[in-house]
């Protein structure tokens, strides 16, 4: 249990360090806001994550949700870390996912409805704010708004299918990589001053 606006720290000494809670209750009102430090390449994996505040991610390691959650709070994915969401709702109950320069979001379930905004290029770990990480057929079905410079990237040998609507902001550029493939099936709206790179 994490008190209200309680900050949780995990910081690796050989780069490799494993930390595991069964279940996450995350105290708190809604407006106020548990921030996971995983740092020095440190690996949190966080089951059933609940409570109503909003839920931040720093630091450069890794932090991995396996199950379906039921926090009610917003999503900030910061720092040089990186979210690794493994069922469909890992995010909690939707109530929208930021990823801000150097976090990236990476993606290893199916079918995630998560509205997202996005910005970078991810980090050491992951090259790309939105990271698609399967083998398989995954579809996105949240919307994306890139926010500034954003980078998409597949590279699990699957296919990335995105199906919810993309805003790029005014002066901000796409940027997809695909070592596999990117089906962009919905529209990709934008100005004269926003640019899409594939």
């Amino acid at each position: 249990t994490l008190a209200e606006n309680a900050s949780l720290t995990v910081a690796s000494t050989d780069g490799n360090q494993a930390l595991e809670f069964d279940n996450t209750v995350m105290q708190g009102a809604a407006a106020t806001t548990t921030t996971v430090v995983a740092s020095n390449g440190s690996f949190v994996t966080l089951n059933n994550v609940s409570g109503a505040t909003d839920f931040a991610v720093s630091g450069d390691g890794r932090v991995i949700l396996p199950t379906a959650n039921s926090y009610t709070g917003t999503t900030v994915i910061g720092g040089a870390a990186s979210v690794i969401v493994r069922n469909t709702n890992s995010l909690g109950a939707g109530a929208g996912t930021t990823v801000n320069t150097g976090g990236a979001l990476v993606l290893e379930a199916n079918n995630v409805a998560e509205n997202i905004v996005i910005n970078g290029a991810g980090n050491g770990n992951f090259s790309a704010a939105l990271f698609d990480n399967s083998s398989a057929i995954l579809d996105f079905l949240g919307t994306i708004s890139v926010a500034t410079n954003a980078t998409i990237q597949s590279q699990g040998g699957g296919e990335f299918d995105l199906n919810g609507a993309i805003t790029i902001q005014g002066g901000a550029t796409l940027s997809m990589d695909a070592d596999s493939r990117i089906d962009v099936d919905t529209t990709i709206t934008g100005d004269a001053t926003t640019g899409l790179l594939v």
